[in-house]
This record gives C-alpha cells, sequence and structure tokens, in this order.
C-alpha cells in the first residue's frame, strides 16, 4: 500500500493538468452558451476542449511512460513504483476525456450519467482487482500491487466509452429538441481558434492553482516515508506505516466526506446566485445553518471514529495501528469537513485567491512537521501537524467569513 501511495502526486497532478481546468472551462462556456441559444457553439466548445484535454494528455503520459524509472528513483525514491507508472500512464487520456464529457453533462444539469459511470468505474476496478487477484492465488502466484493499477485503467477505460455513447444519445436528443444543425460547416476556423483560446485562458488559471497545491503536497507525500526512515525506521518499515496511515486510517476518516463534498458542490451556486442579487440575509442564514450542520456532523463523526476505531482498525484491516490512526484521525473531522465546505463558500463569494493562500499555509504548516518534528518523534508528529493545520484553517475561513456570522 505504501508503494501504491507513493505514485499518488503524479495521478494528482495529472488530473491537474489534463482533467479539473478542461471539465470546469466546459461546463461553464457550454452553458452559457445554451442559455443563449448557440447550441452549435455549445457543443464545439466540448469537441474543442476534449481536443486540448486528449492532446495534453497524451503528452503527459508519453512523458511519464518513457520516463518512469528515473521518476521512481530520482523522485519517489522507490524503483517499484515504475511499473505502477507505465501502467497508470495509459489511463490519462481516457480520464481526460472522460472528464470533459461530465463538463458536458454538468452544463446540460444531466448529473445522472456522470452519477452512473462513476459506479461503474468503480465497480470495473474493484471487479477486475478481485479476478487478477483470485486468478494469481489459484496458479499459487503472489498477486503484485501492480494489479489495482490494471484495474484503475480498466476502469477508465469502459466509463469513458458508456459516458462517449450517453453524449452520442443525449446530442442526438437535444438535436431533434433544438433544431440543432448536424455540421459545423458554418463556424469558421478563427472561430474555433476563438473557442480554444477561450478555454485555455479560462482554464489556465484553474490549472495552475491546482499544480502549485498538489506540487506542495506531492512533495509532502514523498518527504514523509522519507522523514520516517530518519527517524528509524527500515525503508520497507517506513513505507508499511505511511501505507497504512493514508491507505487506510485516513481514507476512513475522509469517507464521510463524501456527503459534506456532494453538499458542498450544490451549496457553491446557491451562495453564487444569492451573492450577485446582494441578499445578504440569505447568505447568512445560509453560512450559518451550513457551519452548524457541518459541526453536528463532525463531532459525531469524532466521537464514533473515537470510540470504535481500534475495532474498525481490526475488522476492516486487520491491523491494530490502523486503529491507532483512526482514534487520533478523529479529532480531524469537524475541521477537515468545515473547511471543506467553508472553501465552497469562499469560492462562491469569489474569493478564490483566500481559499488558495490558506491551502498554501496548511500544506506549508504539515511540511515543517515532516522535516522537523517527524524526524524526532516520528509518525505522531505529523498527525499532530495535520491537526494543527485543519483547526487553524477553519479558524481563518471564520474570519474571512465573520460578517455574516
Amino acid at each position: 500500500m505504501g508503494v501504491f501511495q507513493l505514485i499518488s502526486p503524479i495521478l494528482i497532478l495529472a488530473f491537474s493538468l489534463t482533467c479539473a481546468g478542461f471539465q470546469t472551462a466546459i461546463s461553464k462556456f457550454t452553458a452559457s452558451c445554451l442559455g443563449q441559444n448557440k447550441n452549435q457553439e455549445a457543443n464545439l466548445y466540448l469537441l474543442c476542449g476534449c481536443f486540448l484535454g486528449i492532446i495534453i494528455s497524451l503528452s503527459y503520459s508519453c512523458i511519464i511512460f518513457n520516463y518512469a524509472e528515473t521518476i521512481a528513483v530520482s523522485l519517489l525514491k522507490e524503483r517499484k513504483c515504475a511499473i505502477l507508472l507505465k501502467i497508470c500512464a495509459i489511463s490519462f487520456p481516457f480520464s481526460a476525456f472522460h472528464s470533459c464529457l461530465n463538463g458536458y453533462f454538468y452544463a446540460i444539469k444531466n448529473t445522472k450519467i456522470p452519477s452512473f459511470t462513476q459506479i461503474i468505474e468503480q465497480l470495473v476496478r474493484v471487479g477486475c482487482v478481485l479476478i487478477i487477484y483470485n486468478y494469481f492465488l489459484s496458479k499459487n502466484k503472489i498477486p503484485s500491487i501492480a494489479i489495482t493499477c490494471i484495474g484503475m485503467v480498466l476502469g477508465e477505460l469502459i466509463s469513458c466509452i458508456i459516458s462517449f455513447i450517453s453524449y452520442l444519445i443525449t446530442y442526438h436528443n437535444l438535436s431533434n429538441s433544438r433544431n440543432l444543425p448536424s455540421s459545423h460547416s458554418s463556424i469558421t476556423i478563427a472561430s474555433k481558434t476563438k473557442i480554444c483560446k477561450n478555454i485555455l485562458t479560462f482554464s489556465f488559471p484553474l490549472i495552475i492553482n491546482r499544480v502549485l497545491v498538489n506540487i506542495l503536497q506531492s512533495y509532502e507525500t514523498i518527504s514523509l516515508p522519507a522523514a520516517l526512515k530518519n527517524y528509524g525506521y527500515s525503508s520497507k518499515t517506513a513505507l508499511s506505516i505511511y501505507g497504512v496511515l493514508s491507505g487506510m486510517a485516513l481514507n476512513l476518516i475522509l469517507f464521510p466526506s463524501t456527503f459534506t463534498n456532494s453538499f458542498s458542490v450544490l451549496l457553491l451556486p446557491t451562495i453564487s446566485e444569492a451573492h450577485s442579487k446582494d441578499h445578504v440575509s440569505d447568505l447568512k442564514t445560509t453560512i450559518r445553518k451550513t457551519i452548524f450542520f457541518i459541526l453536528i456532523l463532525g463531532f459525531s463523526c469524532t466521537f464514533c471514529f473515537f470510540s470504535f476505531g481500534t475495532i474498525l482498525g481490526e475488522f476492516l484491516f486487520q491491523s491494530t495501528l490502523a486503529g491507532r490512526f483512526i482514534r487520533i484521525l478523529s479529532f480531524l473531522c469537524p475541521f477537515l469537513y468545515l473547511r471543506t465546505t467553508l472553501f465552497s463558500i469562499l469560492n462562491g463569494l469569489q474569493k478564490t485567491k483566500i481559499t488558495l493562500w490558506i491551502n498554501l499555509f496548511s500544506i506549508c504548516l504539515r511540511l515543517i512537521t515532516i522535516l522537523f518534528f517527524v524526524p524526532n518523534v516520528g509518525i505522531y508528529g505529523y498527525l499532530y501537524g495535520l491537526l494543527l493545520s485543519e483547526i487553524i484553517s477553519s479558524i481563518f475561513c471564520i474570519l474571512f467569513l465573520k460578517n455574516f456570522l
């Protein structure tokens, strides 16, 4: 698990470069065009966005695939990551295309298809891993962690195919209902160039913000196992502890954030609409109710994870260490969930720079604990640094929203 978690910075960077910015741009411009009945231009935004996303993702895939060995040894400090990087590199173009199509579906307010394809992707991913795993066992062979990457590639491929078929059906239905032309003959080369320029201009700041944050997070991911080795652990033990923390305990703590993240997605347009209409009373009511709801959820999760953390660690992961981590990380819940939701509110109020700076401060604080505390006190130095960063980030968010509280 530790080796697999080490490649996460490369995967996150791939998403930042090839997916997130283009998905948001496609969603924005497509919705704007459809609102003005520019149906042909709306579809062209999708096609141009897909073209740009696939070109960039193919370039990134080639770089990762060809230099996987160098990245694994020099950057990740673990040669076993090379084969995982090569396999995962195959999935980047599929992921980019899939994300662009999701942007289109969000623009036309059809959230069922992205939700359905995500479920199918996870089912295919887990199912393929289980099938390959049992095949290895039947042959009395030890399965490699690489089967997880194979499952990821197959999951992205299947979801990409389903999304594309759904798009063709949806576009056909829209063409019939809105008398949408079947060709783009009336769109000139200059118009297509302008559309590509609009997408790049809009998505570039988003990409830069994500990449900057992810670079720091990547350095954090790489530095923690190294700091554990400086504390005195062997390379194998350091990776094992890191794998239990990030791949087991932290994932369980983050599970309830599935609900808060979905809530945040719906909260952002609500805040934006009230802010644009200068409905201050509505803003205050929404923000207060949101904070109250999130704190109730957060403290409830803290109670459950702290009370049953040891049992959950043994039952889910057969790991006593995971149970200890879950109990300590349980105190993260109120602040972690609150920060995520307040970020959505701040973005809805067009304070994106504030969320970026708070994010950067939080990551830098965690890096300080890794560099100066983990080598002296071990993994618990990082856990307490993580808790401190979430508390301070939540306080900053509340301070910037004090006029609404």
